[in-house]
């Protein structure tokens, strides 16, 4: 499954186009590179192209327990990504994990 968006991201003033993609296990949001993974293994949710270029840490909100609700929530916060509950991979249970 995958969805194509423009997505502009205030907080560092670039427009990105978003792209979000699942195989059923996995979430990837990339925008030539990846914003935000969710798996069995966790979540990562990196900072942009233009911030990971300043240096330092990558990750923004990167967690080693698969928390769907707060994978959703933190590309919502740091990337004004939404993702919907259609990318939610078969093995998570309504309660997010």
């Amino acid at each position: 499954m995958k969805l194509v968006r423009e997505e502009d991201n205030h907080d560092i003033g670039e427009s990105m186009a978003s792209e979000i993609q699942t195989d059923g296990k996995t979430v990837w949001v990339n925008t030539g590179i990846c914003l935000g993974r969710f798996s069995r293994f966790g979540i990562d949710v990196h900072k942009a192209a233009k911030e990971q270029m300043k240096g330092g840490s990558q990750c923004l909100d990167c967690y080693n327990e698969p928390d769907w609700e707060r994978f959703k929530a933190s590309m919502l916060r740091f990337h004004g990504v939404s993702i919907g509950d259609e990318y939610r991979p078969e093995w998570v249970s309504e309660q997010g994990r």
